[in-house]
Parts: structure tokens; C-alpha cells; sequence
């Protein structure tokens, strides 16, 4: 094997060490999660009742269809890190789709910085492929509102759990005015691109040189940073 080719498969390696490792560890949190859920007597007929996170009221803390409070079923709140390992799949899919993506701005040298593209890139492995729309409200509200606010933009939602739908990535909540992100579907998304990716041995010299460039960019742009970091602690 050639060190272009052994350095993509050590990458692979990693995100199923790391990423698929972890999100077999979230599994065992939602099973436990739904399990307490099923011991309070939650129902399941309602989204609102077995949403896996409980989603803030809005991008500014405020209640974005407040005609609608009272008609929403209360719940417990039990928490099964939704929204980390919903993270750790936006970014490992990001990361994925700069590495594949055959676009003409690919190889700009900020390229990998363009998550929409990269996103949209990854999915090009899946099939049935997302709409754009679908795509657009993915990353514009979920991805960039967890990212940067914790929470999805205008207070709509995610949620994992076993009674959601199987071929959905979004649906509406019991009022139907708030979109839910169907972290189930999301999740498998990802496996079935992760192995589409992995599966493309044509595509791993390109992997390899997209590999090879984040990390002379991240040298450029980042290294000194560490390096001051370094300086600071060595000092005596």
C-alpha cells in the first residue's frame, strides 16, 4: 500500500474508532434514556413527549409561536446528549465532504471552511439524496444554530429516539409549526456516506492531497498559536 493510500485508511480507521465508537456509546444513553422515559409513564404519541433534547424556546430566548404554548404536551426532560453527538456528526460530515467534493472551488485554499458545500458534497454518497431545500434548512438552522448558539435557530428541535419516523429527516411537532430534526435519519445518513467514501478507492490520492493541504493550512494559519501557547508555559 502506498503512504497516500495508508494515510486515508488511517483516517478512516479513526473516525470508526472515535466517531462510530462514540455514537455507539450514545446508543446505550438513548436506550437508558427511553427506559426512564417508559418508568415516568411517558406517552408516545406526542413529538413533544419523546423529543431527545429538550430544544430551546428560541435563537434569543424568546417563545417564537407563543399562541402555541398551551397546547403542547409537558414532559420530563431526560437528557441523552443529543446535541454533542449530533455536533460530532455535522462536523465529521463537513470534514467528509471536503475530502470527496469534485466542485470547481474545492481546491481553494479555504475550502474546507465551506460547510454548506462540504455538507451538500457528503451527501452526493447517500441515496435517497436530500433535497437542496432540505439541505439549505440542515445546515443553516441545525448545524450552524447548534453550532454556534447550542440550540437550533427559531426555536425549533432535534430528536433521537426509536419511535421517529424511519425515513424522515425532518417532521413536525404535535402543534405542527416546529420542524424536528430526525437525528435517527441523520445518523444513518452518515453511515451509509461514511461507507459509500470508504468504499470509493478511486477518490483516495484526492482524499490523501485534501488531507495533506488542511494540514499545511492549519500550519499557515494556526501553528504559531500553539507555539505562543507553548512559549508562555515553558517560561520560567
Amino acid at each position: 500500500m502506498n503512504k497516500k493510500h495508508q494515510r486515508v485508511h488511517t483516517y478512516f480507521e479513526y473516525i470508526e474508532r472515535y466517531a462510530f465508537g462514540d455514537l455507539n456509546l450514545f446508543h446505550k444513553i438513548a436506550i437508558d434514556a427511553e427506559a426512564e422515559e417508559n418508568n415516568q409513564g411517558s406517552t408516545s404519541s406526542s413529538t413533544t413527549a419523546y423529543e431527545a433534547t429538550k430544544y430551546h424556546s428560541g435563537s434569543a430566548g424568546a417563545e417564537p409561536y407563543p399562541d402555541f404554548v398551551d397546547k403542547r404536551v409537558p414532559f420530563e426532560v431526560v437528557n441523552r446528549a443529543t446535541i454533542p453527538f449530533t455536533l460530532m456528526i455535522f462536523s465529521c460530515m463537513d470534514a467528509l465532504g471536503y475530502l470527496i467534493r469534485e466542485d470547481h472551488k474545492a481546491e481553494d485554499e479555504n475550502a474546507h471552511t465551506k460547510t454548506n458545500k462540504n455538507i451538500t458534497g457528503f451527501f452526493k454518497f447517500v441515496s435517497p439524496y436530500p433535497t437542496k431545500e432540505e439541505i439549505e434548512c440542515l445546515v443553516a438552522i441545525f448545524r450552524h444554530g447548534l453550532g454556534h448558539n447550542y440550540f437550533p435557530k427559531l426555536g425549533h428541535a432535534i430528536s433521537y429516539h426509536s419511535n421517529n419516523p424511519k425515513d424522515k429527516l425532518f417532521f413536525l411537532d404535535v402543534v405542527g409549526v416546529r420542524v424536528v430534526l430526525n437525528v435517527n435519519r441523520l445518523e444513518n445518513y452518515f453511515k451509509v456516506g461514511f461507507d459509500n467514501i470508504k468504499g470509493s478507492e478511486p477518490l483516495y490520492d484526492q482524499i490523501s492531497n485534501r488531507l495533506e493541504k488542511i494540514n499545511l493550512y492549519y500550519l499557515k494559519h494556526d501553528e504559531q498559536k500553539v507555539m505562543d501557547v507553548i512559549c508562555r508555559q515553558m517560561a520560567p
